[in-house]
């Protein structure tokens, strides 16, 4: 689909008016206020589905024009991952039997050519997630992963601004879109906070001072954090801590790098040379909504595995499935360079673009909906 006839549906649909606003008459009979509602949600939703397109196209765009080799790896895995907080699909085949996972990502395969000599690449496609269904998520959607060697996270943010921008040059008058009350200023400088500098702004706590859960949880208390009804873990305390004290003190007008975060959630990522107690990672912020995650990525295989073990352990505490660990990556891991890398949510990242709120607005068929 080429860019001018994007732009005569863009046009086409925004010169739909609403139902409540057509002052004609139905000589024929046939068209009822529920035919015109579903006219205008069709065209609503072909200016959606267009702009979403050209954001993709510049997306793509950018990443090409700097080098980045754009790849495809597939969607039916033998391991997925061992993220203690991803739940998988599991693919059958027609007589029941397993044959492997829908994955949540593309990470280990990406990682596995960085291995191989690729020195940058992306991948653009679905991942799948067994997650409820949210205005901000869907157990099918739309991931961008784009890795670089020789990286560090410092020039990752650099990289990530500009694809940003790049992204927002196509719907957003002067680099400014409203969403709701929300402005957005994509040429405003980025910020990047530290998720300490938060706590102990709004809290008044050092969480470094504090190592474990109990300790943790016994600083926040007088703060009007709630951990009654289960038995807390550290990473437990602080993510509750991340949603109910740190992201909704983020600023919303730019973006906002987020970064700070303690070792035990390092993930995938290194650890910071110069404090090994924080780990080498951050996650972009846009008008509030996490749009991605970043890490200066771990090489050590044994390390790695290790962190696997961790996480298998912790998936079983909490009453989750087991996934077998990705032998193949580990196998390839310690040939891969210094890099570092990232995962930006598509759908996320139009809504916004778009002045949405919902991922719904944005996407062909939602999930659970017959179209």
């Amino acid at each position: 689909m080429n860019h001018s006839f994007l732009s005569l549906l863009i046009a086409r649909a925004g010169k739909i008016c609403h139902a409540s606003e057509l002052h004609c008459t139905d000589t024929t009979g046939q068209w009822s206020k529920e035919t015109i509602e579903l006219s205008v949600k069709h065209n609503d939703q072909i200016a959606n589905l267009a702009k979403r397109a050209r954001i993709v196209a510049a997306l793509r765009r950018f990443l090409d024009d700097r080098g980045y080799l754009e790849v495809e790896t597939p969607c039916i895995v033998q391991a997925p991952g061992q993220d203690p907080h991803l739940r998988c699909f599991q693919v059958l085949d027609a007589r029941g039997n397993p044959v492997g996972y829908l994955r949540t990502s593309p990470e280990h395969a990406a990682k596995r050519l960085l291995s191989r000599g690729f020195p940058r690449l992306y991948e653009l496609s679905k991942v799948f997630r067994d997650e409820p269904r949210s205005m901000f998520h869907q157990p099918e959607f739309t991931l961008l992963e784009f890795y670089g060697t020789g990286l560090g996270t410092n020039e990752l943010k650099e990289e990530m601004t500009a694809l940003i921008r790049a992204a927002a040059g196509i719907t957003a008058r002067d680099m400014k879109i409203q969403v709701d009350d929300i402005s957005l200023d994509f040429s405003a400088r980025p910020l990047t906070i530290s998720i300490g500098e938060i706590l102990e702004e709004e809290l008044g706590i050092d969480w470094r001072s504090h190592s474990t859960a109990e300790d943790l949880m016994e600083a926040a208390k007088p703060r009007g954090i709630d951990f009654d009804g289960i038995q807390w873990t550290f990473d437990q305390v602080f993510s509750k801590l991340m949603l109910e004290v740190v992201e909704p003190s983020l600023p919303l007008d730019r973006m906002v790098f987020l970064d700070g975060f303690p070792a035990s959630q390092a993930s995938y990522a290194k650890l910071l040379a110069t404090d090994p107690g924080i780990a080498d990672r951050f996650e972009l912020y846009i008008g509030g909504i996490e749009l991605a995650n970043a890490f200066s990525e771990l090489n050590d295989p044994v390390e790695q595995r290790r962190r696997f073990e961790k996480w298998i352990e912790e998936r079983r505490n909490e009453g989750g499935p087991d996934y077998p660990i990705d032998e193949d990556f580990l196998d390839e891991l310690s040939n891969m360079p210094n890099a570092a890398g990232a995962a930006l949510g598509i759908d996320r990242l139009v809504m916004l673009l778009t002045g949405k709120r919902d991922l719904v607005e944005v996407i062909s068929f939602p999930a659970g909906s017959n179209g």
